[in-house]
């Protein structure tokens, strides 16, 4: 009774699920009965006809439960690589305001070796695809955003004098940040309420 995968990870297919989860157990106590002599009885079964054909309405919509909801997002999560990576990688990004593609995909390959090292990693232009679509939603909405890109395929900059310390998780993954990016401009996601010290846009002059 596993979550099933699905490749489909668009919003409007999500939206067409209803995954409820059994979790009661019944095994030694079960009511045999029910399906084997009370469901097959035919006053039982015109009785289920009658409501369905009289009672109910034409059209209805049942509310979704709680549970129900969060058994939704546990299988978005589980089908969705870069929503897990991001979900869990981002929030410990916590010197820096600027992060460019290419260092959060390579930061992404490491985290799903680590993680799920059977699986196949995404393409780099798919991975940019999903991320920016991920960031775009609650809860990742209200920390970051993607200013998408400019005339020359970039859209940021990263700060000359931009150096607020090492970032743990990519120093653990010996990932270099933001040393060889100082000065460029790149594509990538920008927190929302920035947390370093603000450096100069321009080098130094002597």
């Amino acid at each position: 009774n596993d979550l099933p995968r699905v490749r489909d990870r668009t919003d409007s297919f999500l939206r067409r699920c209803l995954i409820i989860e059994f979790d009661k157990c019944f095994t030694g106590r079960e009511r045999k009965y029910i399906k084997e002599d009370y469901l097959t009885r035919p006053e039982v079964l015109e009785y289920v006809l009658y409501r369905v054909l009289t009672v109910m309405p034409s059209y209805y919509e049942l509310p979704v439960p709680a549970a129900c909801k969060t058994a939704a997002d546990d299988f978005s999560l589980a089908n969705n690589p870069v929503m897990e990576f991001a979900q869990e990688c981002l929030p410990q990004l916590v010197k820096y305001d600027v992060f460019p593609f290419e260092i959060l995909y390579i930061l992404y390959k490491n985290y799903l070796k680590d993680n799920n090292p059977s699986s196949t990693p995404l393409g780099k232009n798919t991975f940019i695809t999903e991320l920016t679509r991920v960031v775009q939603k609650p809860p990742l909405a209200d920390e970051w955003v993607y200013p998408g890109r400019g005339a020359n395929n970039d859209h940021i900059k990263v700060p000359f004098g931009y150096d607020c310390g090492r970032e743990e998780l990519l120093s653990d993954y010996g990932i270099a940040f933001p040393g060889p990016y100082i000065g460029k401009r790149v594509t990538g996601i920008v927190r929302r309420n920035p947390v370093a010290v603000p450096a100069q846009s321009e080098p130094p002059t002597a």
